[in-house]
């Protein structure tokens, strides 16, 4: 929020999913646009917000935006690698000059994981409700997230594992410099880490 409040919008979601956070920044009066590539989870969005299908790895909006954003851990989607790197140059090239990337990553293999617990939601947002459990893998520096939607009007819950990869600030500051950002922020707090990167006052966006 405090990213959207500096910047004032357009802003751009990267791995939205239903729209869990892109519908408060709509509500609060953002032009915000959500993007995610699994048109299940579009379908469950809530109504009054802009989504649209498209990977993050890469992606052509055909506009740039002073604020891009990945939330809940969403780049550990993708493994250690190229997928990382194109991820970053689609970003660099929707970024405005002087445009901001702000995300979160958390260090899942540092402390206990939860049990599933089937009376404490995770999230519950426009008639859905969100359970998940966590399991890793420290060798592999894999997590294994669990996740359980229940809907209000008598869906059938439905299940799936998403499975979340390590990433460390050294790595995330490599793919910024590589993509031509500049670092500008460093946050941590236990296990999580709130990263914010700028683009330049020339941006590859902004050409």
């Amino acid at each position: 929020m405090r990213l959207a409040n500096a910047t004032g919008g357009p802003i751009l979601e990267l791995g939205c999913g239903t729209g869990r956070l892109t519908k408060p920044l709509a509500a609060l009066g953002f032009d915000v646009l959500g993007l995610d590539n699994d048109p299940e989870m579009l379908e469950w969005s809530a109504p009054g917000v802009t989504l649209v299908e498209g990977d993050m790895r890469a992606f052509d909006l055909g506009r740039t935006f002073p604020l891009v954003i990945i939330p809940y851990n969403s780049l550990q989607l993708l493994p250690p690698g190229p997928e990382r790197t194109q991820c970053f140059a689609s970003i660099a090239r929707h970024l405005q000059p002087d445009g901001l990337l702000g995300l979160e990553v958390t260090d899942f293999l540092v402390g206990e994981t939860a049990p599933f617990a089937p009376n404490e939601p995770l999230a519950e947002a426009e008639g859905i409700t969100l359970y998940a459990a966590l399991d890793s893998s420290p060798a592999e520096g894999t997590s294994w997230y669990q996740r359980r939607y229940v809907f209000d009007d008598g869906t059938p819950d439905v299940r799936d594992t998403v499975v979340l990869h390590e990433i460390n600030e050294a790595e995330l500051d490599h793919l910024a410099a590589a993509a031509g950002l500049e670092v500008v922020e460093a946050e941590h707090s236990g296990r999580h880490l709130s990263w914010v990167a700028q683009a330049g006052s020339a941006s590859v966006g902004g050409r």
